[in-house]
């Protein structure tokens, strides 16, 4: 591991653990408005991409308007049961108070969408420390796009050489390496870095393994 000048993440699987949530909640939306069972071999790959390419994956195209439909009983399940599963990984908040002491940018970029971002990252105490926040709300295209990363480098206003992108899915990796990042890719979350066909240029055990 080398030391960068900027340092972007991820936010679900890499800064916090939200896998179990994200599986009950898409376990009860899909059973309840498709009568769909989904697994958690079938979900966990998915995560990382925005929520309705992930639902129509598992349950077929749908309406705009039953879209919204689903997704509104699929947040108000989330909200409800979020306390259940939330926690920061361990490390993490130790290893962006020191990234951040040493005059490091910081910035996220994730297929979260923003209200249960800043509601995760201030819940779990993270939001402090990051000088942007990329939300699928803020581009037009979406990771494995390189357009999330590219349009963070822009508002901290720095180069892609001076960057590295940390996430645990393929679709992370895709979009840092396309943006012309160094890549890492967390091994502590429910993905294995196996599963990536776009190669990152570091694997990462723990949080502290990022730094120099």
């Amino acid at each position: 591991m080398k030391s960068y000048e900027t340092y972007l993440f991820d936010v679900d699987g890499t800064l916090i653990d939200t896998a179990e949530l994200i599986f009950h909640c898409f376990e009860y939306s899909c059973k309840r408005f498709a009568d769909v069972i989904v697994t958690r071999d079938i979900v966990m790959p998915m995560i990382g991409l925005p929520y309705r390419p992930q639902l129509e994956h598992y349950i077929g195209p749908v309406s705009d308007d039953r879209y919204h439909e689903i997704f509104a009983g699929h947040m108000e399940f989330q909200i409800a049961n979020y306390h259940r599963f939330l926690r920061a990984f361990d490390g993490i908040s130790e290893l962006l108070e020191k990234l951040s002491s040493d005059g490091k940018k910081l910035g996220i970029v994730t297929s979260r969408k923003r209200d249960t971002l800043m509601l995760y990252l201030d819940e779990t105490g993270l939001t402090k420390y990051f000088d942007c926040i990329i939300s699928p709300e803020d581009t037009t295209l979406h990771k494995p796009s390189p357009e999330p990363v590219l349009e963070a480098l822009r508002l901290l206003d720095r180069p892609a050489h001076s960057a590295i992108y940390i996430g645990d899915s393929v679709y992370d990796i895709e979009s840092g390496n396309r943006a012309g990042c160094d890549t890492a890719f967390v091994s502590w979350s429910a993905v294995h870095a196996e599963s990536c066909h776009s190669a990152p240029t570091w694997v990462v055990d723990s949080p502290m393994d990022l730094l120099v």
